[in-house]
Formats: C-alpha cells, structure tokens, sequence
C-alpha cells in the first residue's frame, strides 16, 4: 500500500520543539485524495496515491507529512492560535481513520487555487489525534 518509510522529519522536530502536550506518530500509511483540483499547473478531476506518512499535533498546532518523490513534504500545517482557520476539516472516517480536508480556495486565497484535498491517515489514534483539535468557536461536534 505504502511505499517508501516516513519517520517525523528534522523540519517537523524543530517546529514542535517548543510546544506543549505533543503527540505524534510515524511510518503511517496516507491516502492523498485530490477532487477537482485546479491550479496553474495542474488540472484533474480525480487523483489518489498512497504513500506513508507522520502526523504529530500539540496544544499549539497539528503537523502531517507525506512522503512524495522519496522525501517528507508538509501537507498540514494548522496552527490553533486563536480557532481552527476556515477551509479546513478534520474527522474520523467510518473505517476509524484521521482525515484532514482542505478547501484549496479557501486555503490559497490567491486564486489560482481551486478543488478539495483530502488526507487519510490510517492510524488507530485517529479518536486522540481528533480529540486534541480545539473546537471552533459555536462548534458543538468535531465533525
């Protein structure tokens, strides 16, 4: 399913260094979805890979990498300053897997940016990694 291993990268260590409560895992397999996906290079109406992947979250953020082309690249970097930022979605899929959904247009305001990425860490910490994420302001449910 996977390919390649996915150990949390240096970059990812020195973010989290300094902040609190940190909960991580490593050499997870990740589902990369894409649907409708538009930028300035790239158009599909359809895209999934798998790969292997780290995931680590802290009262201050949430972190995930992915592994593309043979080394770590960050695809989650949310930051829970103040609430959770517009465009972003996270759950636990019905198979009991920690999915992370991205509005790319709200995500890049730019414009250029458009369609919906979609991460799925197959992880049986999916409930903690959930439960960790501070709730929105009016939000009842975690999605």
């Amino acid at each position: 399913m996977g390919c390649g291993h996915s150990k949390f990268p240096p970059e990812g260590e020195a973010a989290m260094a300094a902040d609190t409560h940190v909960f991580s895992e490593s050499d997870i397999d990740v589902r990369l979805v894409f649907r409708n996906l538009r930028t300035p290079s790239r158009r599909s109406n359809y895209r999934a890979t798998w790969s292997k992947g780290s995931l680590a979250i802290s009262d201050q953020r949430i972190l995930g990498y992915v592994q593309q082309r043979g080394k770590p690249k960050r695809q989650v970097n949310v930051p829970f300053e103040n609430s959770r930022p517009a465009g972003i979605q996270f759950s636990v899929t019905d198979q009991g897997h920690f999915q992370v959904s991205s509005d790319l247009a709200i995500v890049h305001p730019s414009g250029e940016y458009s369609g919906t990425m979609e991460l799925v860490y197959k992880t049986v910490n999916a409930s903690e990694f959930l439960r960790r994420i501070p709730r929105a302001k009016g939000d009842v449910s975690q999605q």
